[in-house]
């Protein structure tokens, strides 16, 4: 009667030590969530950039001069993939995100408080090329745009269709 007991007795600590640990970790892990929700530096993406047009595009941003400072495709070694581009398909739209706001970065950051944003159209970025496009500054529509512009166009800049 006693193995039994002892055994009973064993097997309810066991469970009660995992319960426990169990409930530690939930109380651990809920923790962390809370601190890195809490810690982390807040994103804004708001500004929305909008291809109306039937051809995929690309653009870049500058913000220290009026001129193209990023070309819009991230290749290595002639690589096709444009995972990690400015790039927009058809009839498509990008969520830019940045830390902090977009205002803040704009009136601190940009050269006069402007954010210039460089379109390129498929026809261009496949003509020209990448060594042309940077040196002779080739892009197909150039947005010079403030805070206020942003905010009377609902920070959604949209690159139309030629007519």
């Amino acid at each position: 009667m006693t193995t039994i007991n002892s055994s009973i007795k064993n097997s309810l600590l066991y469970y009660y030590k995992i319960k426990c640990a169990l409930g530690c970790f939930k109380s651990l892990f809920g923790f962390a969530i809370i601190f890195f929700a809490v810690g982390c530096d807040p994103h804004d993406g708001k500004l929305t950039i909008v291809n109306n047009t039937d051809d995929t595009i690309f653009y870049s941003f500058s913000y220290e001069s009026d001129s193209i400072m990023n070309y819009p495709i991230n290749q290595k070694s002639g690589d096709k993939n444009y995972g990690y581009s400015y790039i927009i398909l058809p009839k498509g739209e990008n969520h830019e995100p940045i830390m902090d706001t977009w205002e803040y970065f704009i009136n601190e950051r940009c050269k006069d408080s402007t954010l210039r944003v460089f379109f390129f159209s498929m026809d261009l970025i496949k003509s020209a090329g990448k060594d042309s496009i940077m040196k002779n500054q080739l892009y197909s529509k150039k947005e010079k745009l403030k805070v206020k512009d942003l905010e009377k166009l609902n920070w959604r800049v949209v690159y139309h269709q030629k007519e």
